[in-house]
């Protein structure tokens, strides 16, 4: 089964800065320092996770910078916005955004991947592998070659089948805001 929910549900939810700044990005670009106040103003308002700590602003440019290499958002510190595929991540309802970043970075290749396009990994379906820890499949990129290997698949997976299916939803689901090759 996958998980669907809403946003609204989701944003009450989150805590950590990295889903924080991408849900105040939804409402448009904004520099590092007004991002920083709008996230931390939000953490202070609500409940932190049991051993959560906030972060600080130099500790929140750091993160502003892995995602920008993840390609979720884009820009200079004074016009950071979201790129086609953070738009994704800040808008889907498959799964819930945590797990959109997740797999992301699980089923996209590295090398081939930019902001605005998107290739996904074809799973090799021989690798399927099911054990305590979770169903892991090795991935291969259709542009460069490159393969990936024990890929975590989402946990309530746990057919080489429904796999088949859930990549198949995130597919059409990501085509709605990013080209995606495959």
């Amino acid at each position: 089964m996958i998980v669907y929910k809403s946003r609204a549900l989701e944003d009450l939810e989150n805590w950590h800065e990295d889903e924080l700044a991408i849900i105040e990005l939804r409402q448009g670009s904004q520099s590092l320092g007004d991002l920083w106040n709008r996230v931390h103003r939000r953490q202070q308002d609500k409940l932190k996770p049991f051993g959560a700590e906030a972060h600080g602003v130099s500790n929140f440019r750091k993160r502003v910078g892995i995602m920008k290499d993840r390609k979720l958002i884009s820009g200079d510190n004074s016009d950071l916005s979201l790129t086609a595929i953070g738009e994704w991540v800040a808008n889907s309802s498959l799964m819930t955004l945590e797990r959109r970043v997740s797999h992301l970075d699980s089923w996209l290749c590295s090398s081939c991947t930019d902001g605005n396009r998107a290739t996904v990994l074809a799973p090799l379906e021989e690798t399927f592998n099911q054990s305590r820890a979770g169903v892991f499949v090795s991935g291969i990129c259709s542009n460069c070659q490159q393969q990936y290997d024990r890929l975590r698949a989402p946990c309530e997976i746990r057919t080489s089948d429904h796999f088949l299916s859930f990549l198949s939803s995130f597919i059409e689901d990501l085509k709605i805001y990013v080209a995606v090759a495959t």
